[in-house]
């Protein structure tokens, strides 16, 4: 017998199998299908006969336009019915245990993920092939650039593929199927709606997440939507804003810059996928992995930024008192996303006691230091010094192009703000550790939120408390780091806007980094008085010979007579 040629990797995939045939059944199927192709004809076709019925346009600008409405029915169905699905797909297996099951089976953890990413949302797959026939007939009536559309939906490809990894991350973390679907396609709707807002922070990069720059910079050259009056003049300068990427140096197309932004990000979701699949009680990301995701997205926030230091043109888009606003963006997310780390490679109790038994099994001093189960301070510490470096190399290139509302601060003044951040990331890192996630989310609603309730208490019923209330709030370290931004200049509009607190700013500031201080100190013994503990017990037990804990090859059957 001649040799078989190989088979699909998806259409072999047997969870892919599984669920083309849950999925696809007639009588699932056939609804469906005739729900998306009714109400892709109308709006395709109310668009596209309205105008043209009415002589508003031209056929080719009326195409045009039906096929913009179509393009966000066709988003609608993959980014949120799509991404709500695997969500909910994931979460339900898990509930009933067919997970485990999947990990006894000779399937590789990439043929799972395969079989979930492609199958469990096969029924939308199908469901956005059904609308395409609609928007070829408006591509070539509406004699659209073939390379542009392929570029527009390349980009849609690659987002969908994204939020759907972003949804299988969810349903392995959420107990709900139906909490996992909200948290998914909640984030989808974050993405588009808050992310945009950031742009205005020199921050536009975040907008790459989705596939919203490419459809503007299509909107603007295939669409028509420039000669529709004002609107597409605003459209024409944002989309021409979008067109390229700055980097450092030099630029890259939008399509280009997007699929490398959301390759990365794809490739950590799915191997944060892949690592629970192989064992379900391991961490997201390996410490070291963490450390080289972050220093990469340090590296792309710090090239991201330059540009709008170096060139006036960029750095006058970000608005009044831009060094500050950029400042207090980079370190608020530095902040968020070290934290985010932290609980990601911060061991549990039992994680580290299960450590100190392993090393004890293969006779070892300590744990290893790369593993799980080992002490992630020193990650941390590393963590803190490539936010440190990424600090240092933006404010050089403040104070090189001279970006400061008034003279340049001093170095002093720039530690202040880099210690105010790396208190702040320090105090919650040990709160983790100590109280692990719980605990961490109690330490940032009691010290971090409660202050600032509290201060808009005081600010909105007592006439001039401005002082008082600022104090109230100033344990917080987002406010503290308000605070430490401010003075950064003192003069601007953000100096202006705090005008009555710019004499209080470094009181302010020391405030807030003592709490954060005391805060980490009393963590810290607490987190040691923890590890000493587990270390004694789990030394006498060893000592004693407790059978709860010896390998299984150890323990000898006991003879009743």
């Amino acid at each position: 017998m001649g040799r078989q040629p190989p088979e699909l990797p998806v259409l072999d995939n047997p969870l892919f199998l599984r669920f083309a045939r849950e999925r696809l059944r007639p009588r699932t199927l056939l609804p469906w299908a005739l729900v998306t192709l009714v109400f892709a004809a109308f709006i395709f076709l109310l668009t596209y006969l309205a105008l043209l019925g009415r002589e508003v346009t031209t056929a080719q600008e009326a195409a045009r336009s039906g096929f913009t409405a179509l393009v966000i029915f066709q988003a609608f169905i993959l980014m949120l019915l799509g991404t709500g699905r695997v969500a909910s797909t994931v979460a339900t297996d898990k509930e009933r245990g067919l997970l485990d099951y999947h990990r006894i089976t000779p399937m590789t953890g990439t043929s799972r993920i395969v079989g979930y990413m492609f199958g469990a949302p096969v029924l939308e797959y199908v469901l956005f092939l059904l609308t395409m026939p609609f928007a070829l007939y408006a591509i070539i009536v509406g004699e659209m650039a073939p390379m542009r559309i392929a570029q527009l939906y390349a980009v849609g490809l690659a987002s969908v593929w994204l939020y759907h990894s972003a949804a299988m991350v969810a349903g392995m973390v959420t107990v709900s199927p139906r909490r996992a679907a909200m948290l998914s396609q909640g984030m989808v709707l974050l993405l588009y709606l808050i992310v945009p807002q950031l742009s205005g922070l020199g921050f536009r990069f975040l907008q790459y997440l989705t596939a919203r720059p490419t459809f503007l910079v299509v909107a603007e050259s295939e669409l028509g939507w420039v000669a529709r009056g004002a609107p597409g003049a605003t459209l024409a300068e944002t989309a021409a804003d979008l067109r390229v990427v700055h980097f450092v140096t030099f630029t890259l197309g939008s399509t280009v810059f997007t699929l490398l932004f959301q390759a990365l990000l794809i490739f950590s979701l799915l191997l944060i996928v892949h690592r629970r699949w192989r064992r379900a009680n391991c961490h997201a990301f390996s410490k070291s992995y963490a450390l080289g995701f972050y220093a990469a997205a340090m590296g792309l926030m710090v090239g991201c930024l330059w540009p709008y230091l170096a060139r006036t043109e960029l750095f006058h888009q970000v608005g009044e008192s831009a060094m500050q606003k950029i400042t207090y963006g980079f370190v608020l997310i530095c902040g968020v996303l070290c934290l985010l780390l932290a609980h990601l490679i911060t061991p549990t109790r039992h994680d580290y006691l299960r450590g100190l038994r392993r090393a004890r099994k293969l006779k070892l001093r300590e744990i290893p230091h790369g593993s799980d189960e080992a002490d992630a301070t020193t990650w941390m510490v590393s963590l803190m010094a490539v936010t440190v470096i990424g600090f240092t190399l933006l404010m050089f290139a403040g104070r090189g192009f001279d970006r400061f509302d008034g003279p340049a601060p001093s170095w002093p003044v720039l530690g202040l703000v880099v210690a105010t951040l790396l208190g702040s990331i320090t105090a919650g890192y040990l709160a983790r550790a100590w109280g692990e996630l719980r605990g961490m989310m109690l330490f940032l609603f009691l010290v971090w939120i409660c202050p600032v309730l509290a201060a808009i208490i005081v600010f909105a019923s007592v006439p001039g408390a401005e002082v008082t209330a600022a104090y109230l709030a100033a344990p917080s370290a987002p406010v503290g780091l308000v605070w430490a931004v401010l003075l950064l200049a003192e003069h601007g509009a953000m100096a202006d806007a705090f005008a009555v607190l710019l004499d209080h700013a470094l009181a302010l500031t020391m405030l807030s980094l003592v709490v954060q201080v005391g805060t980490a100190v009393a963590f810290s013994v607490k987190l040691l008085e923890l590890r000493r503990g587990l270390i004694r017990s789990e030394a006498a037990a060893a000592r004693l010979g407790d059978p709860g804990i010896l390998p299984a090859v150890e323990q000898q059957p006991q003879t009743v007579t």
